[in-house]
């Protein structure tokens, strides 16, 4: 009920994925292509993957199934005119997307 403010606000929740531990990929993408692969690794213990919580930034190079998840994302961002968008994949499976306006 505190999450709704009494049911007066709508939420988005997500499945729990245990596997951040191992970290999350993010990838840019410009004009519907990436450009950028990173990973987000959490401190030991901690399951938060920002880092101003400690987390580390490393290269990544993308798994095929990654890859393909990319490309099925910048081709619909390009149909869309989405010329800049961020991705966030956990465990090979779609997390987030961000895009500017």
């Amino acid at each position: 009920m505190q999450a709704t403010h009494n049911e007066t606000e709508r939420v988005m929740i997500q499945k729990f994925q245990s596997t951040i531990i191992n970290g999350e990929t993010r990838v840019l993408l410009i004009d519907g292509e990436s450009i950028v692969t990173l990973k987000k690794i959490p401190k030991k213990g901690s399951i938060y993957t920002n880092l101003h919580s400690g987390a580390t930034l490393t290269t990544h190079k993308l798994t095929p199934k990654e890859h393909l998840l990319c490309e099925r994302i910048g081709h619909f961002c390009k149909q869309e005119g989405l010329f800049f968008t961020a991705i966030d994949i956990i465990d090979e499976k779609l997390s987030e997307i961000n895009m500017t306006s």
